[in-house]
Parts: structure tokens; sequence; C-alpha cells
């Protein structure tokens, strides 16, 4: 008897879509949803930003999960409910706390001046939200402005904490992404110094053993900052204390200022970068709650990875990492000292990968970590120090040639565990500071016309001046309704692992370094690999990678941006409206209004910023983009202006 089996009809189960960052062929799904606008002519730049870090999960990933009690979560929870939506936005003498979903009135946090450090053009102020332990249930935002921290409680909406100890402005922040009571400050004094944010500032004198000693001494030492250690005075108030501090200098440190930091996610290592092209990477290990831990030798160092100054690193994966650095100029011939003439070349996004992670950290690493053993000295060779061969180029890719190196690329990364890295590249298309305007028969060092400051502008005609040029008009393009629009900026949007691959990159230890000074004729030469000179060890030798791609984000500009556009002291100049659009009001704390204001209103401001502009001998600064970050589970994006501009974009349903 044969059994007869009903056979089920096949199901077709459609395919799950894949994610818009990895369909190249896919626009990208982000709209723009608002537009935020400081008032007054003199709107400052605004050109940091920070996103509230944290969600639903965090307690149970932070500090290793050893919060997350029921009672804990009550409060995280409370604490997501007023903070979930927030930004920090950094300007030149505010900072701002700015709900990007709710109609709630920002937050002004008034900065302090900062006259003991004269602050240049590229100076900054950094923002970056931090937590401590002690109360996860009042997050705190980290503020710094020339060399001084700030540590604001916005719950309790005052100043928590106040740290000096840096000899030069502060360049970046940096939280550690699982250890969020640590935080790091990178400096033009060459150092990067690391935070606790459960200890108290040491007082000076009054603390006798925050340093230590120095053999064959027994004693704690007495030197001050510029050695690295505490120095004989208070470190200032409230909460915060310096526990680790990574030094410059000659034996391992940077030489020159230290432009970024990233914390590894799960090992006590570090990334710097700086301005003299060196990535190097710390181990950061405290040795207790009150010494000062002081390490100049990192455990890799290499400055053949980029061709100028390392503007910012950032670790894609556990053992790989992406830099960028921009424009350089190089000589045509390195090694003829007669011959000066130069070429530029262009910026560079780089990923690379650290070779040497399993031989400082091995497998085995985690299981005796989780058993409370760690090793408190780490140290590498001279070779790993110096310059380290332990590492490999995979992907890279070039920026736009630049005519000014006033003007750097910005690149800032967005991960996590459920979503692909996305590097989100911004040229700033003009200058946020005022410069002087030339006067008619003014006699100028350039007296030929001068070329635009764009990603796409040529090099300047004359090349002895060291005034900027003029801008280019704002960008044009044609919309989708096929009208023209002018916008203040691209934000580019590149998904890191679809960067052009290369061959691996270390320079080549098994070619032979010719006996003779005659080079070897092409015909017998292998092919290049990407590394050092065999000419000349300290020179790089590559080609330039192809071009970066990705999805395009333009912001356009509205009427009331336009006003700048023009000179209002030539023919041409029109006004523009005020669109309808949130203003965060500098005198009152009122609540924000969603509509614009009225037409008397508008006309008057538009007066005012006519009348500011015709009575200064400075051009007027356009609304141009400055800088671009992700959040929010990768559905969000801010986009940063000058004159005070944020747009926000959202994913679209």
């Amino acid at each position: 008897m044969e059994m007869e089996v009903e056979q089920q009809p096949d199901s077709e189960e459609e395919p799950l879509a894949l994610p818009w960052y990895r369909n190249p062929t896919q626009n990208h799904p982000f709209g723009l949803y608002k537009k935020f606008a400081l008032e007054g002519p003199d709107a400052e730049a605004l050109r940091t930003v920070s996103f509230f870090p944290w969600g639903d999960d965090s307690l149970s990933t932070l500090w290793g999960g050893s919060l997350a009690t029921e009672e804990n979560l009550a409060k995280w929870n409370g604490v997501l409910d007023k903070y979930r939506d927030t930004i920090a936005v950094g300007g030149d003498t505010m900072v701002y706390i700015i709900w990007t979903k709710r109609r709630k009135h920002p937050r002004r946090i008034k900065i302090p001046e900062t006259p003991e450090v004269k602050l240049i053009h590229h100076d900054t102020t950094n923002v970056a939200w931090a937590l401590s332990p002690n109360a996860i249930d009042e997050p705190l935002l980290i503020i710094s402005r020339g060399s001084l921290l700030w540590i604001f409680n916005p719950v309790r909406q005052g100043l928590a904490g106040y740290l000096r100890g840096h000899g030069g402005a502060i360049t970046s922040l940096a939280v550690h992404p699982a250890v969020p009571n640590l935080f790091c400050s990178t400096s033009r004094d060459h150092s990067t110094r690391v935070y606790d944010l459960t200890l108290t500032p040491h007082q000076g004198r009054k603390d006798r053993d925050v340093n230590p000693h120095w053999p064959p001494g027994t004693l704690p030492s007495r030197a001050g900052a510029p050695h690295g250690l505490h120095m004989n005075e208070s470190e200032g108030s409230g909460i915060g204390r310096c526990i680790v501090v990574l030094m410059g200098g000659r034996s391992g440190g940077h030489e020159a200022a230290v432009l970024n930091a990233s914390f590894h996610p799960l090992y006590p290592v570090i990334a710097t970068c700086g301005v003299d092209r060196c990535v190097k990477i710390w181990h950061v290990h405290p040795r207790n709650s009150t010494q000062i831990t002081r390490e100049d030798k990192p455990l890799f160092s290499s400055s053949r990875i980029h061709r100028s100054r390392a503007l910012s690193v950032h670790w894609v994966s556990h053992d790989t990492l992406l830099s960028h650095c921009p424009s350089a100029i190089l000589r045509d011939e390195p090694n003829d000292v007669e011959n000066k003439s130069t070429h530029p070349v262009p910026g560079e996004v780089v990923v690379w990968r650290w070779l040497a992670l399993d031989r400082f950290f091995p497998p085995k690493y985690d299981d005796l970590r989780a058993e409370g053993l760690t090793q408190g000295v780490l140290r590498g060779c001279a070779s790993d120090y110096q310059e380290s061969a332990s590492f490999t180029m995979m992907a890279s890719g070039s920026f736009p040639d630049l005519s000014l190196q006033l003007i750097s690329p910005v690149v800032n990364i967005y991960r996590s565990p459920t979503h692909d890295p996305i590097a989100l590249c911004v040229i700033p298309r003009g200058l946020p500071f005022l410069r002087h305007r030339k006067e008619e028969g003014e006699q100028t060092q350039n007296t030929a016309s001068r070329e635009p400051v764009n990603d796409d502008a040529s090099p300047p005609k004359d090349s002895v001046s060291l005034l900027p040029p003029d801008e280019k008009p704002a960008q044009t393009k044609v919309s989708q309704d096929g009208q023209p629009k002018k916008y203040a900026g691209t934000v580019t949007l590149v998904h890191v692992p679809s960067l052009p691959g290369r061959i691996p990159s270390r320079f080549p230890l098994d070619r032979e370094t010719p006996t003779s000074g005659e080079p070897t004729p092409p015909a017998q030469q292998e092919p290049a690999l990407s590394g050092i000179s065999e000419w000349n060890p300290g020179l790089i030798e590559r080609p330039i990678p192809p071009p970066i791609t990705g999805w395009a984000l333009d912001v356009p500009l509205d009427e009331a941006d336009l006003v700048f556009e023009c000179d209002p002291r030539r023919p041409g100049h029109t006004g523009g409206r005020e669109d309808d659009r949130m203003q965060v009001d500098e005198s009152s704390g009122a609540e924000a209004s969603g509509s614009g204001p009225s037409g008397d209103n508008a006309r008057r401001r538009r007066g005012e910023n006519s009348q500011r502009t015709e009575s200064t001998n400075k051009d007027p600064i356009r609304v141009r983009v400055q800088n671009a970050m992700m959040g929010d589970n990768g559905k969000l994006i801010v986009v940063l202006g000058t004159r005070g501009r944020i747009w926000i974009y959202r994913m679209k349903n």
C-alpha cells in the first residue's frame, strides 16, 4: 500500500530588501525635516555637534551591564524621555541643547571667556555627552573652549565641574563608548589627557601623592604639567580628575598638535592623530584612582599613512580604523634641493588595519580579564612606537582638489552593531570668519583677480598672496521640479565597506635596496607597492586613490539665506524673506514658535542685516555648510552651517 503524500506548494519568500546603504543604485532616504537659525546679523558659525548617544538598551551594555537593575532602569527611562532626541551644538560663545523632534525652546549655555590662551580660526568649542555611574539619571555635557573644560549638568541646569591642565587650546573631545565616565581631550600642547568623572580634582599641595615617582627616586615627583604630571595648584572644582596623560615628545609621543582621538570600544587602547602626520595607538590603564599615569611610548605609531596632517581617526571594527587628511603640497623632485617646484595632491580617507592587536591582546585576554587578571604595563619595542610596520591599508579614496589649505575636509563616522559604518564627508564651501574688504583703489599684495574658494576651484593665479580668495556664488543645481536652486553645500554619505580597495600597502620590506645611486630601469621594476620610497625612507610613494563616491545630500538655501550672497554696496543686491522656521530666542526663555515672524519683523530684520553689512568694511559671511553628523540609529542627520544655521534631515517613511 502506497502512502500518498500531499505536496505543499512551494512558498515563494520575498527576498529581504537591502538597506539603502548597501544598494548603490538606490537614492538616500533622507529629506529635510526642520531648519533652525540663530537670530541677529552676527550669528556665529556652528561647527561641532554631539547626539545624545544612548537608547533603551544602553544600560545593559554600559559598565558591563553592572547597573542594569530595576531601580536604575526606571531612572534610565526617565532620562530617555527627557533627552532621547537632543543634540548639543557648539558655537564660539554659546552651546545649545536642541530637541530635534519636540517643539521645545533650545537651551543656551554661555561659555566663559578664556583670555589665557590665544585662539585661532581652527579652534572650536567642542561638546560631548558623558555619564557618571554615581548618577545615571543626570547625563553630563562636556564643553571645552581654549584650554579649559566645563562639565555642565542639564538636569540641575548648572556646572558640575571645571577642569584645567592643558597648556594649549583643546582640539577635540572623545568619550569612552562603554565606560562613559571616562573621556579624553586632545590639545595643541602635543598631549592627550584622560579624565574620570567619578573622581574629584586634585587640590595641588594638599594632595601630596598624586604624582608617581621617577626612578631612582622613591618620593612622588614635584614636576608639573609640562612634564605630564599634576601641577602644584588646584586642578579645578566639582567632579572630574585627570588620570592619564599621553605625552608628546621625541620618545614616542606626538611632536605637534594632537587633533583627534577615539577610544576602542572593547580594549583599553585609544587612537590619536595630529599635525605631525602620525596616527598613534596608546595603552590606557590607570594605575590607581589617586596617582596620575604618564605614558610617552605608544603601542603603534606611523607617519606613513597620510601625506599631510591627520585630521581624524575612528575605530570602525575591533582592529580596523579610518582616518583622513587634507590636501598636501609635495615637491616635484624630493631629492633635488635646488628644484623648488611643487605640486598639490588631494586629501584622502584611508581605511587601514592594525596588525599587532592580537600580539598585545591575545585570544585569552578576554577570559583573563573576566577573572580579574589585567596587565598594568603594556609596552612594545622601539619599532612599535617610532615607525611601526604593523599596519596594512585596506581601502582609500581622495577628496576633490582644494586651492586653499585653510579649508579642510570634515569626516564623521556613524556606526552601530546593527548598522554599517557610514562616513559623512563635508568640504566647507566658505570661511566662517570675517575678512576685511578691499576698498576701491586700495593696493594689495594680490592685484590680479582672485580665484574663488570651492571644492572644484583651480589654484589661485597669484601663489605669492597669503590672502584667502573670494568665494564663488552659491552652488546652483536643477531641482526635481526643473527649477534652478542654490545650495549651501553638499554632504557626501559614504558606505565605508564600499570604499575602493587597494594593494596591501605596508612599505616593501622584502625588496632589496639598490646599492648604486642609479634607479632601476622601468622595464625591470616590479609593480609599485604603496609604501616608503626606496631612495628616501622619509617619503611616501603611492598613487593617488580614486575619488570618493557616495550619496550627495544637497543642503538648500532659502530666501533669508540669499540675503548674504550679494554685496549690498554693489548693484543687484536683493533682500530675502524669512521662512517659517523655529527661531532661537536670544533675549527671552519663552517657548519657540514654529511659525516665522510677521512681515514687519521680517522686513525689519532684512533692513538690519543690510545696514550692518553696509556699515562694516568686511565681507559678509555667507551661509555655507560646515559640518554634519548622523545619529538616532542612523535615521537622523544634522548639518551645521555659518550664521547659526542648522538643517535636520530624517529618514523618509
